[in-house]
């Protein structure tokens, strides 16, 4: 069984492979003052109904640099299996073609990956995290670029953190365009205004490269923009990120099944 972790800003998830096929995770608070012990504890806790001598390989996707050694080492402590981290010399299948192919986030290849092994392609991928990432993989199945804006939560708290009148509010779809009342204004000009945002960058990408694309959104602020996009016509792909991590730790696994390859 596979163990895959992805590391990001906000959240810090877990699944579980059976080779090809998802079997559960787990979503924890991604904290940067948590310490070694602390992160060994809550790993534990979480996974205490699966069998340890199950977990074969561990393969992790990071975009927060001082965790890693933290989690590696409380992983390897909980299941004696020393974790991989995705980075340079592990193969991933990905043609990547803008300006500097080492600045590309590995949690970016690994929704490029799984998309592209999912969904064929040209596709466009957007990621709602704490920031929203719009990716665009081109004909050839190779990424050409990306757009990158403030998250949908970040945009919000931002927002009531600096209107001092302005209340926190659920970020939910609202009943109608305009709101009558605070709330549902809140969440008109951000939820709304996210999807239209997503749209508009997906109707400029068509435009730019006169074909359809296959549109997908992931990422954990999702949530709020769902059933907009969906009514767009855009797929719902929850375990993207954990699909492609799963695809790339399958092409670096060694012929004796325990070693990756460089």
């Amino acid at each position: 069984m596979n163990l895959l972790v992805d590391i990001g800003n906000t959240t810090i998830g877990i699944a579980l492979y059976e080779q090809h096929v998802f079997i559960k995770k787990f979503i924890v608070s991604s904290e940067v003052d948590k310490a070694e012990d602390e992160y060994y504890l809550m790993f534990q806790t979480l996974t205490k109904d699966v069998e340890k001598t199950d977990i074969e390989h561990i393969f992790i996707s990071s975009v927060v640099p001082i965790l890693n050694r933290r989690i590696k080492n409380a992983l390897f402590k909980i299941f004696n299996c020393q974790p991989i981290i995705l980075g340079m010399g592990l193969k991933t299948g990905l043609s990547i073609k803008i300006d500097n192919p080492s600045e590309l986030g590995s949690d970016l290849v690994c929704d490029a990956v799984g998309a592209i092994n999912k969904y064929d392609s040209p596709i466009i991928i957007v990621d709602l995290g704490t920031a929203t990432k719009i990716l665009v993989i081109d004909k050839n199945k190779a990424f050409i670029g990306c757009s990158i804006a403030p998250g949908i939560l970040m945009s919000a708290l931002a927002l009531t953190n600096k209107a001092s009148q302005l209340p926190d509010f659920e970020l939910s779809y609202p009943k109608n365009v305009i709101g009558k009342n605070t709330f549902e204004s809140l969440k008109s000009g951000v939820v709304i205004g996210h999807g239209e945002m997503i749209k508009g960058i997906c109707y400029q990408i068509e435009k730019q490269f006169d074909y359809k694309f296959i549109k997908v959104f992931t990422g954990g602020n999702s949530y709020a923009v769902k059933e907009y996009l969906l009514k767009s016509g855009f797929v719902y792909d929850e375990n993207l990120l954990f699909e492609g991590l799963n695809v790339i730790l399958n092409k670096n696994i060694g012929k004796e099944g325990n070693k990756y390859e460089k």
